[in-house]
């Protein structure tokens, strides 16, 4: 768009997130994150919002490290039935977004060409014609397989997972959340970070917003964006009354460049 957009002015206007949507206001991205997690247990520290086996979500070494990734089926793989490529975006020993694509080898695993502090988003973008995925792939600790990062499970396109690292030139915006909660167990749900008041507290996951609900969805709309600065961890975590509980989550936002 020619001239861009006035920000200060623009900002109430009913059509400034569809123009963010259509990319003419430049730094600004949309941005979400999906998660579910099924079977949730009674956990004292609670449970995070994704699909692996884990009750806190792991993550690489501050220092930065390869990752492997590998399917439980050899369907998953360059020529198979299911899926054939996958995308990483994750960031970089400084904090930087990055993003590689991996042509999958069914059972065997393959190691990634980039390091990672960080597991954002893994999706597939190629597949044959199952159309879906047909294993568990995860993306875990070279060496180390049952330390896992991140999981699209069988019969899915993207891992489910509601945990991110805002990047080092990036702060996120958060506008609404929606969670829903069933299997008749009352769960109560927490957006967490590591920051308070926009100062980081590196390894504190503080709360931000919480629900607690029973066969239900809550959606929260912010009056106010809530700031989520550069290099805080964003997650939800579950604290299910009784075990088996299933949890849906969905955060919304917008990424803006510093």
């Amino acid at each position: 768009m020619s001239g861009g957009l006035n920000i200060k002015n623009d900002v109430n206007d009913l059509d400034f997130y569809l123009n963010v949507s259509k990319g003419w206001v430049d730094g600004y991205d949309p941005w979400y994150i999906l998660g579910e997690r099924d079977n949730a247990g009674v956990t004292a520290a609670g449970e995070d919002v994704w699909q692996g086996t884990d009750v806190i979500i792991p993550f690489p070494s501050s220092s930065g490290e390869t990752v492997s990734i590998v399917s439980t089926s050899a369907n998953d793989t360059s020529d198979g039935t299911g899926a054939r490529q996958v995308v990483i975006h994750g960031l970089d020993v400084g904090g930087s977004e990055q993003s590689e694509t991996v042509i999958l080898s069914g059972t065997t695993p393959v190691v990634s060409t980039l390091s990672y502090i960080f597991i954002n988003k893994f999706y597939v973008t190629t597949v044959g014609s199952n159309n879906i995925s047909v294993g568990d792939i995860t993306i875990y600790k070279t060496g180390v397989a049952t330390t896992v990062y991140s999981i699209i499970k069988a019969n899915g396109n993207a891992a489910l997972s509601c945990l991110y690292k805002v990047p080092v030139n990036k702060t996120l915006y958060i506008l609404s959340w929606a969670v829903s909660a069933s299997n008749n167990k009352r769960v109560t749900c927490r957006v967490r970070s590591t920051d308070e008041n926009g100062a980081l507290s590196s390894g504190v996951f503080t709360f931000k917003m919480i629900a607690s609900l029973q066969d239900s969805t809550i959606q929260v709309r912010r009056p106010v964006a809530m700031l989520v600065p550069p290099l805080s961890v964003l997650k939800v975590t579950a604290y299910p009354s009784a075990a088996a509980a299933y949890i849906a989550s969905q955060i919304d936002g917008i990424l803006i460049n510093n």
